[in-house]
């Protein structure tokens, strides 16, 4: 069966996560995550994909990325996925996959869902309960929204938004129950992110019928 084709709106923001195959550990340590953001400055101007947010975990990443291009962000992603796998096997001696077969991406509304979106991302490590506020995890974009530190790669590729002081205000409030579900359904099914007349508005984008159906088989009609 072919698989179902990827979901893309240039000119949107899309919340991109992927993880190591079983679950396994894709950062052993600090080098590998300055390796890892190295590629996604390098990648981010060489496909035209903005970086807005970005969060690396032991196991997994989360970004937010906004394609200027149809190939954008599939190229970008291949891109940094290949490469970060060639350093990480040659480097560990291993061989085979890294990263699970394909990493998950939805459209997020900008108007309502761009900040919840980022500070989803960004707040990963406080849910894990690594750190209590999101700017002290040294490797996400949050410590790069309280101060005017940057490092040599930051400075160059991260995106920032309008509103940037009150976001940081908004990044440590605790988190919205109903925007985490959402934005975790959305993830998994690759649904976009925001209300159903922005879900009906990338419909009439993309052509695409994303139209929520319930699990399991469908009722049978009743005959009288």
């Amino acid at each position: 069966m072919p698989r179902k084709a990827r979901l893309i709106a240039v000119g949107y923001p899309h919340y991109v996560t992927q993880r190591g195959n079983n679950r396994q550990q894709i950062f052993l340590n600090d080098r590998d995550r300055e390796n890892y953001v190295a590629l996604l400055q390098e990648h981010s101007k060489e496909c035209l994909c903005s970086v807005y947010a970005y969060c690396l975990m032991e196991n997994h990443v989360h970004l937010v990325l906004f394609p200027k291009r149809k190939y954008s962000l599939a190229k970008m992603m291949q891109k940094i996925s290949l490469r970060y796998t060639q350093y990480f096997n040659n480097k560990y001696r291993k061989t085979g996959r890294l990263w699970e077969c394909r990493f998950h991406s939805a459209i997020v509304d900008p108007a309502e869902y761009l900040w919840a979106v980022c500070r989803y991302a960004e707040r990963n490590p406080c849910r894990q309960r690594i750190v209590v506020k999101a700017q002290d995890y040294p490797w996400s974009s949050a410590r790069f929204r309280y101060s005017d530190e940057h490092n040599k790669y930051v400075k160059q590729f991260l995106k920032t938004f309008e509103g940037q002081q009150k976001y940081a205000e908004y990044l440590n409030e605790y988190d919205n129950p109903d925007d985490v579900q959402k934005i975790r359904k959305s993830a998994i099914s690759s649904l976009p992110i925001g209300s159903d007349e922005f879900i009906i508005s990338i419909e009439r984008i993309t052509g695409i019928s994303l139209k929520r159906r319930p699990r399991g088989r469908p009722p049978k009609k009743i005959t009288e």
